[in-house]
C-alpha cells in the first residue's frame, strides 16, 4: 500500500483535528484547507462528494480512519450504520 510514502516530518502540522471545519475555526494551513478548495463547475452537491472522496483518499494515504473534512464522511459512516440495522 501507499501508506506514508513520503517525508511525513510536517504531516502533524498539516494534518487538521476535529475542530477544524468549515462551521468553526479553519486552519488555514491545513490539509482540509487545501481539500476545501472549491471549482467553478463544482456543484454544491459534487463539492461534497469531493469533499468525501479526498477525505476518503487521505485516510488511505494516512491509514488514519478517523479523518475527515468538514464531518461529511463521518455523517455518511454514521447514517449507514443507522440504516444498517
Amino acid at each position: 500500500p501507499q501508506v506514508l510514502q513520503w517525508d511525513t516530518a510536517d504531516l502533524a502540522e498539516l494534518h487538521n483535528d476535529p475542530s477544524d471545519h468549515v462551521f468553526a475555526r479553519m486552519q488555514p494551513d491545513s490539509v482540509a484547507h487545501a481539500f476545501r478548495a472549491w471549482h467553478p463547475w463544482h456543484g454544491v452537491t459534487t463539492y461534497r462528494n469531493e469533499q468525501v472522496q479526498r477525505a476518503r483518499l487521505w485516510r488511505y494515504l494516512t491509514d488514519d480512519d478517523t479523518y475527515d473534512v468538514d464531518h461529511y464522511l463521518t455523517r455518511l459512516e454514521g447514517r449507514a450504520r443507522l440504516v444498517g440495522r
